[in-house]
Protein backbone atom coordinates (compact mmCIF):
# COMPACT_ATOMS: atom_id res chain seq x y z
CA UNK A 1 0.00 0.00 0.00
CA UNK A 2 2.78 1.88 1.00
CA UNK A 3 4.66 1.73 -2.19
CA UNK A 4 1.46 2.36 -4.30
CA UNK A 5 0.86 5.73 -2.91
CA UNK A 6 4.65 6.33 -3.38
CA UNK A 7 4.10 5.12 -6.87
CA UNK A 8 1.06 7.15 -7.29
CA UNK A 9 2.71 10.58 -5.51
CA UNK A 10 5.90 10.42 -8.07
CA UNK A 11 3.29 10.43 -11.06
CA UNK A 12 1.42 13.22 -9.60
CA UNK A 13 4.87 15.34 -9.18
CA UNK A 14 6.14 14.14 -12.98
CA UNK A 15 2.29 15.70 -14.18
CA UNK A 16 3.26 18.74 -12.40
CA UNK A 17 6.45 19.31 -13.76
CA UNK A 18 4.99 19.21 -17.49
CA UNK A 19 1.84 21.22 -16.67
CA UNK A 20 4.04 24.03 -15.56
CA UNK A 21 5.99 23.96 -18.60
CA UNK A 22 3.15 23.78 -20.90
CA UNK A 23 1.58 26.23 -19.13
CA UNK A 24 4.48 28.77 -20.00
CA UNK A 25 4.83 27.52 -23.42
CA UNK A 26 1.37 28.55 -24.15
CA UNK A 27 1.21 32.18 -22.66
CA UNK A 28 4.27 32.50 -25.24
CA UNK A 29 2.90 31.27 -28.36
CA UNK A 30 -0.49 33.83 -27.47
CA UNK A 31 1.30 36.79 -26.30
CA UNK A 32 1.00 38.80 -29.48
CA UNK A 33 -2.43 38.48 -29.67
CA UNK A 34 -3.05 39.18 -26.29
CA UNK A 35 -1.71 42.39 -26.89
CA UNK A 36 -4.21 43.70 -29.01
CA UNK A 37 -6.54 43.08 -25.87
CA UNK A 38 -5.72 45.79 -23.53
CA UNK A 39 -7.48 44.27 -20.80
CA UNK A 40 -5.39 41.32 -20.92
CA UNK A 41 -2.57 42.38 -22.29
CA UNK A 42 0.99 40.26 -21.67
CA UNK A 43 2.65 43.05 -19.03
CA UNK A 44 6.06 43.30 -17.08
CA UNK A 45 6.09 45.11 -13.18
CA UNK A 46 9.45 45.14 -11.47
CA UNK A 47 9.17 43.12 -8.61
CA UNK A 48 5.90 41.04 -9.74
CA UNK A 49 7.00 39.66 -12.81
CA UNK A 50 6.18 39.17 -15.91
CA UNK A 51 1.95 38.15 -16.63
CA UNK A 52 -0.98 37.20 -18.75
CA UNK A 53 -3.69 37.97 -17.35
CA UNK A 54 -6.12 35.96 -19.50
CA UNK A 55 -3.81 32.98 -18.76
CA UNK A 56 -3.80 33.49 -15.19
CA UNK A 57 0.11 32.94 -15.57
CA UNK A 58 3.25 34.84 -14.23
CA UNK A 59 6.78 34.38 -14.26
CA UNK A 60 8.85 36.14 -11.67
CA UNK A 61 11.53 35.84 -8.79
CA UNK A 62 14.55 36.93 -7.02
CA UNK A 63 18.24 37.31 -6.89
CA UNK A 64 20.66 37.15 -4.29
CA UNK A 65 24.61 38.20 -3.52
CA UNK A 66 26.21 38.20 -0.86
CA UNK A 67 29.99 38.70 0.88
CA UNK A 68 30.86 37.76 4.24
CA UNK A 69 33.78 38.16 6.11
CA UNK A 70 33.71 35.36 9.59
CA UNK A 71 36.04 34.99 12.39
CA UNK A 72 37.72 31.50 11.15
CA UNK A 73 39.29 33.44 8.45
CA UNK A 74 36.62 32.62 5.62
CA UNK A 75 35.67 35.35 3.12
CA UNK A 76 33.20 34.49 0.87
CA UNK A 77 31.63 36.46 -2.61
CA UNK A 78 28.76 34.31 -3.94
CA UNK A 79 25.59 34.63 -5.86
CA UNK A 80 23.55 33.22 -3.17
CA UNK A 81 20.46 32.48 -5.06
CA UNK A 82 18.68 33.24 -8.67
CA UNK A 83 15.23 31.64 -8.26
CA UNK A 84 12.40 31.89 -10.63
CA UNK A 85 8.92 31.59 -9.46
CA UNK A 86 5.72 30.25 -12.31
CA UNK A 87 2.19 30.41 -10.94
CA UNK A 88 -0.53 28.82 -13.20
CA UNK A 89 -4.35 28.43 -12.37
CA UNK A 90 -5.45 27.17 -15.59
CA UNK A 91 -8.93 26.56 -13.78
CA UNK A 92 -10.61 28.64 -11.20
CA UNK A 93 -10.06 25.62 -8.42
CA UNK A 94 -6.28 24.81 -9.42
CA UNK A 95 -3.19 26.51 -8.97
CA UNK A 96 0.12 25.73 -9.49
CA UNK A 97 3.56 26.85 -8.53
CA UNK A 98 6.80 26.11 -8.94
CA UNK A 99 9.75 27.74 -7.53
CA UNK A 100 13.26 26.83 -9.73
CA UNK A 101 16.68 27.69 -7.84
CA UNK A 102 20.11 28.13 -9.32
CA UNK A 103 22.36 28.59 -5.81
CA UNK A 104 25.44 29.29 -5.34
CA UNK A 105 26.33 29.26 -9.33
CA UNK A 106 29.57 31.91 -8.80
CA UNK A 107 31.63 32.27 -6.00
CA UNK A 108 35.46 33.25 -5.24
CA UNK A 109 36.07 29.91 -5.92
CA UNK A 110 34.70 30.38 -9.88
CA UNK A 111 31.98 28.70 -11.80
CA UNK A 112 30.03 25.76 -9.61
CA UNK A 113 28.25 23.50 -11.94
CA UNK A 114 24.93 24.18 -12.64
CA UNK A 115 23.67 20.48 -12.82
CA UNK A 116 24.82 20.60 -9.19
CA UNK A 117 23.69 23.76 -8.51
CA UNK A 118 19.91 23.77 -9.80
CA UNK A 119 17.27 22.15 -7.96
CA UNK A 120 13.43 22.25 -7.45
CA UNK A 121 13.01 24.40 -4.21
CA UNK A 122 8.95 24.18 -4.60
CA UNK A 123 6.63 21.96 -7.01
CA UNK A 124 2.97 22.01 -5.73
CA UNK A 125 -1.02 21.86 -7.04
CA UNK A 126 -3.18 23.55 -4.80
CA UNK A 127 -6.77 22.74 -5.00
CA UNK A 128 -9.34 24.76 -4.11
CA UNK A 129 -12.43 22.71 -2.53
CA UNK A 130 -13.85 26.15 -1.32
CA UNK A 131 -12.81 29.72 0.21
CA UNK A 132 -11.80 27.74 3.22
CA UNK A 133 -10.18 24.60 2.33
CA UNK A 134 -7.79 23.99 0.15
CA UNK A 135 -5.89 20.55 -0.89
CA UNK A 136 -1.65 20.95 -1.39
CA UNK A 137 0.05 18.14 -3.16
CA UNK A 138 4.03 18.31 -4.63
CA UNK A 139 6.86 19.82 -2.65
CA UNK A 140 6.76 23.27 -0.83
CA UNK A 141 7.49 24.77 1.99
CA UNK A 142 7.44 23.05 5.05
CA UNK A 143 4.96 25.21 7.43
CA UNK A 144 6.90 25.10 11.03
CA UNK A 145 6.85 28.48 12.78
CA UNK A 146 7.31 31.69 10.54
CA UNK A 147 10.85 32.50 9.03
CA UNK A 148 10.71 29.27 6.81
CA UNK A 149 7.87 30.10 5.10
CA UNK A 150 9.10 33.71 4.08
CA UNK A 151 12.70 32.81 4.00
CA UNK A 152 13.03 34.27 0.38
CA UNK A 153 15.83 36.41 0.62
CA UNK A 154 14.08 40.11 -0.16
CA UNK A 155 11.27 39.56 2.27
CA UNK A 156 13.73 38.58 5.51
CA UNK A 157 15.64 41.47 6.83
CA UNK A 158 19.15 40.18 7.44
CA UNK A 159 21.61 37.76 5.35
CA UNK A 160 21.59 35.43 7.84
CA UNK A 161 19.32 32.73 8.55
CA UNK A 162 18.30 32.35 12.96
CA UNK A 163 19.98 28.56 13.93
CA UNK A 164 16.89 27.63 14.90
CA UNK A 165 15.39 27.49 10.80
CA UNK A 166 18.47 25.92 9.54
CA UNK A 167 16.60 22.40 9.24
CA UNK A 168 18.18 21.22 12.31
CA UNK A 169 15.16 20.23 14.37
CA UNK A 170 12.65 20.49 11.70
CA UNK A 171 12.49 20.42 8.18
CA UNK A 172 12.78 23.04 5.50
CA UNK A 173 10.61 21.73 2.89
CA UNK A 174 8.03 18.64 2.56
CA UNK A 175 6.91 16.67 -0.12
CA UNK A 176 3.94 15.07 0.04
CA UNK A 177 -0.15 16.66 1.51
CA UNK A 178 -1.01 19.50 3.12
CA UNK A 179 -3.89 20.20 3.70
CA UNK A 180 -4.85 24.42 4.49
CA UNK A 181 -8.00 25.77 6.27
CA UNK A 182 -8.53 29.43 6.60
CA UNK A 183 -11.43 31.24 8.36
CA UNK A 184 -12.44 34.09 10.68
CA UNK A 185 -12.39 33.43 14.47
CA UNK A 186 -14.02 36.55 16.35
CA UNK A 187 -13.56 38.30 13.24
CA UNK A 188 -9.81 37.38 13.36
CA UNK A 189 -7.78 35.55 10.66
CA UNK A 190 -7.30 31.65 11.57
CA UNK A 191 -5.15 29.77 9.62
CA UNK A 192 -4.40 25.91 10.05
CA UNK A 193 -2.52 23.27 8.57
CA UNK A 194 -1.93 19.49 8.54
CA UNK A 195 0.73 17.87 6.25
CA UNK A 196 2.34 14.76 5.54
CA UNK A 197 5.68 14.58 3.97
CA UNK A 198 7.83 11.46 2.56
CA UNK A 199 11.09 13.41 1.31
CA UNK A 200 12.93 10.31 0.91
CA UNK A 201 10.36 8.71 -1.71
CA UNK A 202 9.11 11.98 -3.63
CA UNK A 203 11.60 14.70 -2.99
CA UNK A 204 12.84 16.56 -5.84
CA UNK A 205 16.01 17.90 -4.63
CA UNK A 206 19.17 16.22 -2.87
CA UNK A 207 18.52 16.42 1.24
CA UNK A 208 20.54 18.57 2.87
CA UNK A 209 18.27 17.17 6.35
CA UNK A 210 18.38 13.68 6.72
CA UNK A 211 14.54 13.28 7.32
CA UNK A 212 12.72 10.24 5.80
CA UNK A 213 9.19 11.23 6.56
CA UNK A 214 7.40 13.51 8.86
CA UNK A 215 3.82 14.35 9.90
CA UNK A 216 2.83 17.48 11.42
CA UNK A 217 0.04 20.69 11.79
CA UNK A 218 0.47 24.66 12.37
CA UNK A 219 -1.69 26.50 13.54
CA UNK A 220 -1.95 30.60 13.42
CA UNK A 221 -4.46 33.18 14.69
CA UNK A 222 -4.18 37.30 14.25
CA UNK A 223 -4.61 38.63 17.69
CA UNK A 224 -4.94 42.10 16.30
CA UNK A 225 -4.51 43.94 13.44
CA UNK A 226 -0.53 44.07 14.89
CA UNK A 227 0.03 40.78 16.15
CA UNK A 228 0.08 37.19 15.03
CA UNK A 229 0.55 34.29 17.06
CA UNK A 230 1.32 30.43 16.16
CA UNK A 231 2.19 27.11 17.08
CA UNK A 232 3.50 24.21 15.05
CA UNK A 233 4.40 20.41 16.02
CA UNK A 234 5.97 18.30 13.48
CA UNK A 235 6.91 14.43 14.14
CA UNK A 236 10.04 13.29 12.08
CA UNK A 237 11.77 10.22 11.87
CA UNK A 238 15.52 10.62 10.94
CA UNK A 239 17.76 8.57 9.15
CA UNK A 240 21.04 9.85 10.62
CA UNK A 241 24.47 7.65 9.66
CA UNK A 242 22.13 5.45 9.04
CA UNK A 243 20.62 5.29 12.38
CA UNK A 244 16.71 5.86 12.47
CA UNK A 245 15.18 7.46 15.26
CA UNK A 246 11.97 9.63 15.48
CA UNK A 247 11.96 13.59 16.71
CA UNK A 248 9.30 15.55 17.87
CA UNK A 249 9.36 19.38 17.54
CA UNK A 250 7.24 22.00 18.89
CA UNK A 251 7.74 25.57 17.74
CA UNK A 252 5.70 28.49 19.26
CA UNK A 253 6.16 31.81 17.34
CA UNK A 254 4.73 35.55 17.18
CA UNK A 255 4.92 38.27 14.69
CA UNK A 256 4.11 41.98 16.13
CA UNK A 257 4.41 44.83 13.10
CA UNK A 258 3.02 48.66 13.47
CA UNK A 259 4.17 51.81 11.44
CA UNK A 260 7.50 50.42 10.44
CA UNK A 261 8.29 48.64 13.69
CA UNK A 262 8.19 44.69 14.04
CA UNK A 263 9.48 42.40 16.74
CA UNK A 264 9.30 39.13 15.88
CA UNK A 265 10.01 35.59 18.44
CA UNK A 266 10.69 31.93 17.64
CA UNK A 267 11.45 28.86 19.95
CA UNK A 268 11.62 25.42 19.61
CA UNK A 269 11.85 22.39 21.72
CA UNK A 270 12.94 18.97 20.23
CA UNK A 271 12.67 15.86 21.87
CA UNK A 272 14.56 12.88 20.46
CA UNK A 273 14.73 9.19 20.74
CA UNK A 274 18.02 8.83 20.69
CA UNK A 275 20.09 11.15 20.85
CA UNK A 276 20.07 14.41 23.40
CA UNK A 277 16.92 17.09 23.23
CA UNK A 278 17.54 20.56 21.04
CA UNK A 279 15.60 23.55 22.27
CA UNK A 280 16.35 27.26 21.48
CA UNK A 281 14.30 30.51 20.14
CA UNK A 282 15.30 33.47 18.56
CA UNK A 283 14.06 37.21 19.07
CA UNK A 284 14.50 39.87 16.34
CA UNK A 285 13.27 43.72 16.27
CA UNK A 286 13.57 46.25 13.54
CA UNK A 287 13.34 50.16 14.36
CA UNK A 288 13.33 52.43 11.47
CA UNK A 289 15.78 54.88 11.43
CA UNK A 290 15.42 56.95 7.92
CA UNK A 291 12.22 56.31 5.48
CA UNK A 292 13.56 53.44 3.74
CA UNK A 293 16.74 52.37 6.83
CA UNK A 294 16.29 50.08 9.38
CA UNK A 295 18.21 48.79 12.41
CA UNK A 296 17.91 44.74 12.82
CA UNK A 297 18.87 43.29 15.79
CA UNK A 298 18.56 39.38 16.39
CA UNK A 299 19.51 37.35 19.92
CA UNK A 300 19.65 33.86 19.35
CA UNK A 301 20.02 30.99 21.57
CA UNK A 302 20.39 27.37 21.54
CA UNK A 303 21.49 24.14 23.22
CA UNK A 304 22.26 21.43 21.00
CA UNK A 305 25.46 20.10 18.87
CA UNK A 306 27.86 22.42 17.89
CA UNK A 307 28.32 20.76 14.58
CA UNK A 308 24.66 19.05 14.26
CA UNK A 309 25.27 16.90 11.14
CA UNK A 310 28.43 15.01 13.23
CA UNK A 311 27.94 11.77 14.79
CA UNK A 312 29.45 12.80 17.78
CA UNK A 313 27.64 14.32 20.08
CA UNK A 314 28.80 17.83 21.79
CA UNK A 315 26.03 19.48 22.84
CA UNK A 316 26.71 22.98 24.38
CA UNK A 317 24.91 26.01 25.11
CA UNK A 318 24.95 28.15 21.85
CA UNK A 319 24.69 32.33 22.15
CA UNK A 320 24.34 34.54 19.20
CA UNK A 321 23.99 38.28 18.81
CA UNK A 322 23.82 40.12 15.32
CA UNK A 323 22.95 44.29 14.65
CA UNK A 324 22.76 45.72 11.46
CA UNK A 325 21.35 47.78 8.62
CA UNK A 326 18.85 47.31 6.37
CA UNK A 327 18.19 49.89 3.68
CA UNK A 328 14.82 49.30 1.24
CA UNK A 329 15.02 52.40 -1.24
CA UNK A 330 12.19 50.47 -2.99
CA UNK A 331 9.92 47.50 -2.33
CA UNK A 332 11.73 45.19 -4.62
CA UNK A 333 15.06 45.19 -2.99
CA UNK A 334 17.13 45.40 0.08
CA UNK A 335 20.73 45.99 0.58
CA UNK A 336 21.53 44.69 4.21
CA UNK A 337 25.00 45.23 6.30
CA UNK A 338 25.19 42.82 9.77
CA UNK A 339 27.44 42.39 12.48
CA UNK A 340 27.25 38.56 13.85
CA UNK A 341 29.21 37.64 17.05
CA UNK A 342 28.47 34.96 19.48
CA UNK A 343 29.77 32.42 21.88
CA UNK A 344 30.25 28.70 20.80
CA UNK A 345 29.30 29.26 17.40
CA UNK A 346 31.78 29.12 15.39
CA UNK A 347 30.37 25.80 13.63
CA UNK A 348 26.72 27.20 13.12
CA UNK A 349 26.94 31.01 13.20
CA UNK A 350 31.01 32.09 13.26
CA UNK A 351 31.51 35.90 14.61
CA UNK A 352 32.41 38.12 11.29
CA UNK A 353 30.19 40.83 8.93
CA UNK A 354 27.91 40.08 6.30
CA UNK A 355 26.61 41.90 3.39
CA UNK A 356 23.54 41.54 0.41
CA UNK A 357 22.38 42.99 -2.21
CA UNK A 358 18.70 41.16 -2.79
CA UNK A 359 16.04 42.19 -5.30
CA UNK A 360 12.71 40.61 -6.92
CA UNK A 361 12.53 41.34 -10.75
Amino acid sequence: MVILSVKIMRFVFCCLRHYILVGALISCLNINSLQAQDALSANYQWGRGFSVPSQNFNIGGYVNASYSYNELGGHALALDDLSLFISWSPFSRLHIFSELEVEDLFSLEGVRDFNESFRVERLYADLFFNTNLTLRIGQYLTPFSRWNLVHAAPLVWTTSRPMATQGYVAPKHASGIEIQYNNLLFNRDFNVSVYADSSQHLSLIALDEAFVYAFGTRINYQLDNALNIGTSFVAAKVDMHRQEYWQYTLGTDFLWRKDGYEVQLESFFNIRSQRSDYYGLYLQSVIPVLETLYFVGRYEYMYGNEQPLSLQEDNKHIHVGIAGLTWRPATPIALKFEYRFGHNSQYNAPSGILTSVTLFF
